[in-house]
Order: C-alpha cells, then sequence, then structure tokens
C-alpha cells in the first residue's frame, strides 16, 4: 500500500471504530435499560436511531476490509465500489439527521437538549466523524449519479411514516406524529424539503470523489 492510502486506510479504520463502537454502546443501552426514552415511544422507530445503526453496520463492514488493507495493496480506493456507495448513502442519511436536528429541531428544543446525552452521539458524533472519514479519507472515486442512491432510505422510511402517521392514524395502532411533519395535514412541503435536502447532501458528499478521480484521469 502506498504512502497516501495506508494513511488514509489507518485514518478510516480510527473513524469506522468509532462510529461502530459509539453506535453500539448507545442501542445497547436503549436495549436493555427501560424507559430510556422519556418520549413516549418507541426510540426506534426514529430515523435518527435507524440512520445511526446504518451507519454503524456501514462502518462494521469497512473495518474488514481496513483491516485487510493493512497487509494488502487495495487499488485505487480502500473500498470496492459496493461498499462506497453503500458509506455515501448511510453517511447521508446521519448528515440529514444532523441537518434536520440543526434547522428543525434545535430552534425549539435549544442547543442543549440537542445535543446533551444520546444525543451528543447520535446527532452529533455519528455526523461529524462520518462525515470527514468518507470526504476526507475514504471518497477516492465516485461518480455523480451515485448521489441518487442516498434517497433510498429517505423514501423508504417516509413511506412507513407516511403511512403509519397518516393512513393508519396513531388511534388505529400507528405511530405518534414525533417529528410533527403532519401539522394541519400540510405533508407535501416537508417531503419535498426532505427529499432536496437528502439529494444536496448527496450531491456535496459524492463531489470529492468524482473530482479526484476526474483528476487522475487528467494527470
Amino acid at each position: 500500500m502506498n504512502g497516501s492510502l495506508r494513511k488514509y486506510n489507518t485514518a478510516s479504520l480510527i473513524c469506522n471504530a468509532v462510529v461502530f463502537l459509539t453506535t453500539a454502546v448507545c442501542v445497547i443501552i436503549l436495549l436493555v435499560l427501560p424507559g430510556v426514552s422519556k418520549s413516549g415511544f418507541d426510540p426506534f422507530l426514529m430515523f435518527t436511531v435507524e440512520s445511526n445503526i446504518f451507519a454503524g453496520t456501514v462502518s462494521f463492514v469497512c473495518l474488514f476490509f481496513n483491516f485487510y488493507n493493512i497487509g494488502h495493496l487495495p487499488g485505487k480506493t480502500l473500498f470496492p465500489k459496493w461498499l462506497n456507495v453503500l458509506k455515501l448513502v448511510s453517511t447521508s442519511c446521519v448528515e440529514l439527521t444532523f441537518a434536520v436536528v440543526v434547522v428543525y429541531i434545535m430552534p425549539g428544543i435549544g442547543i442543549r437538549a440537542s445535543f446533551s446525552g444520546f444525543n451528543f452521539f447520535m446527532h452529533l458524533t455519528t455526523p461529524v466523524v462520518s462525515i470527514l472519514c468518507f470526504v476526507l479519507f475514504e471518497n477516492l472515486e465516485m461518480k455523480l449519479p451515485s448521489c441518487f442512491f442516498c434517497l433510498v432510505p429517505v423514501c423508504a422510511y417516509g413511506a412507513v411514516y407516511f403511512y403509519n402517521v397518516v393512513i393508519l392514524g396513531e388511534r388505529n395502532g400507528g405511530w405518534k406524529d414525533f417529528y410533527m411533519f403532519y401539522r394541519n395535514g400540510n405533508w407535501l412541503l416537508p417531503v419535498l424539503l426532505l427529499l432536496s435536502a437528502t439529494l444536496v447532501i448527496g450531491f456535496l458528499l459524492t463531489l470529492p470523489g468524482f473530482i479526484r478521480s476526474r483528476n487522475r484521469r487528467n494527470k
């Protein structure tokens, strides 16, 4: 492994370990400590928790390749293409969580409540470490259309949320509108904003790898 890739791999390994271990500890605590959520609903229904689990799972897979790369030449990138795309998508999910917290949630509950306790790890630590890891060390080659894959988990969660909140309803065994996206029956605007934000985040995450791969071809 050449010098640059060796440094990238080491940094990636550390970041992936932090994301995986942080997520694993938070999930274990949520599972074994009843009443840890004071909001009156299952925290595992929330996109925040699910996006962190997704990011932690992908980071766990990446760790196998990080350790493998220590003694082998990985080529132009640290991971195979399918794993690069998965890392892109999982990173976009936790960055969307961070964006929603900063723009939508924090103005209502304050910065302390937004980033204290579990929220410090799920709203801040995982998103920050994930974006630094992917943009600086892992996204060495990426095609711009890959950003559309970021819409898949958001649309999937959105469909389940819409069904349980709007169609089924809390009185009939559905979910409480804990994100308050269905206030006054106006659900179309939040959907458009979230999908637009997801595409913008995906594009910005994809761009460094696209630029790096284009510069390599031009040399």
